[in-house]
């Protein structure tokens, strides 16, 4: 998909449990693109996003993510 798009970057949500930042790592080392990985600080992004956190909040906390490219 992201080749298919040509996207230059992507951001892996993972959820906040073990599980998820586990199938995050799985994936952050295939991806031939500069990507980061955020992880909210509720169970997962939906909760956040019920807990009042909207797109403006998120972006700001993606900005001190450190991006990579494997």
């Amino acid at each position: 998909y992201i080749a298919r798009h040509k996207f230059r970057r992507a951001v892996i949500v993972a959820d906040n449990d073990l599980p998820g930042q586990k199938g995050a790592e799985r994936l952050s080392v295939t991806l031939k693109v500069t990507h980061c990985t955020y992880t909210p600080v509720a169970k997962d992004l939906r909760d956040m996003v019920r807990l009042g956190a909207d797109a403006t909040q998120i972006q700001n906390t993606l900005k001190d993510t450190v991006w990579t490219k494997t």
